[in-house]
């Protein structure tokens, strides 16, 4: 794994130890029950208690993990990360809820088959997608249940915007990429607070440049710092990804959400 990113999601993660709490809580909470098919709350505590164990890769904030133990006591959690974010996981506590394992999932997985496998919103920042997806499919048990997601790709002016912008930002330091993140989020703000409708069109269209309402401000430049300074960021159309899941990797895709962010795949190791 590239040492850029590691060092970029480390930064962002202690820069937001709000993140996973509040407003961003509740808002991860709708979009992972709605990505994944899980409808409500409740089937997805029935998933995760009918499951023995489960493994979250890239588990980031501990989102999840504080998540899935509330919802499921006894079950066994692993969260996997880079070892600069699990050391900071260690440090605020997170160890008490979760096993928690460092590494970097192309050379040094973790150990061992898991029920349920979560790699939310990470496989676009690891540099051979195609490998690492094939990673988690032997990490999951037979019968067992992936959870995964791609960044889409955009249309050519958001990419070229991107690719643009991101030629100058990964190159810098993390202070200085979070200052040009904080700058694209006031103009996200601004423009959302002028007229949302123009501020989703221009976010899909022409830079990456979030604003969600209700989150801080810290929380909100998170989310456009980790685009624009981790020097690996893949993006895949939906063809692409189901196709290396379904013909590559054999896995069998049981909800698919496609949106102009993403694509998630809920599948099954048959």
């Amino acid at each position: 794994m590239s040492s850029n990113v590691e060092s970029s999601f480390a930064f962002k993660w202690r820069k937001v130890p709000s993140y996973g709490k509040g407003r961003t809580l509740k808002d991860h909470k709708a979009w992972f029950i709605k990505r994944y098919d899980f409808l409500n709350e409740g089937n997805l505590m029935a998933f995760l208690n009918s499951s023995g164990s489960v493994l979250d890769v890239g588990c980031g904030s501990g989102i999840n993990l504080r998540w899935f133990r509330r919802l499921a006591p006894r079950i066994h959690i692993v969260g996997f990360d880079l070892p600069e974010v699990v050391k900071l996981l260690s440090r605020r506590g997170l160890g008490r809820i979760a096993d928690l394992r460092g590494g970097d999932l192309l050379e040094s997985p973790p150990p061992g088959q898991f029920d349920l496998v979560v790699c939310d919103q990470v496989l676009q920042h690891i540099p051979d997608p195609k490998r690492a997806l094939n990673v988690l499919r032997g990490l999951t048990r037979l019968g067992g249940t992936l959870l995964v997601n791609m960044y889409a790709w955009k249309g050519p002016t958001r990419e070229a915007v991107d690719a643009y912008l991101r030629s100058a930002t990964v190159p810098m330091t993390r202070e200085r990429a979070w200052q040009f993140a904080e700058v694209i989020t006031r103009f996200a703000r601004d423009l959302r607070r002028f007229d949302w409708g123009i501020q989703e069109d221009f976010y899909r269209d022409v830079m990456k440049c979030f604003w969600r309402e209700g989150w801080t401000f810290a929380e909100n430049t998170a989310v456009n710092f980790d685009w624009y300074h981790p020097e690996v960021a893949h993006r895949m159309t939906p063809d692409e990804f189901l196709n290396l899941i379904k013909n590559e990797m054999c896995l069998v895709p049981k909800w698919t959400d496609i949106n102009p962010s993403n694509i998630s795949v809920r599948c099954v190791k048959e």
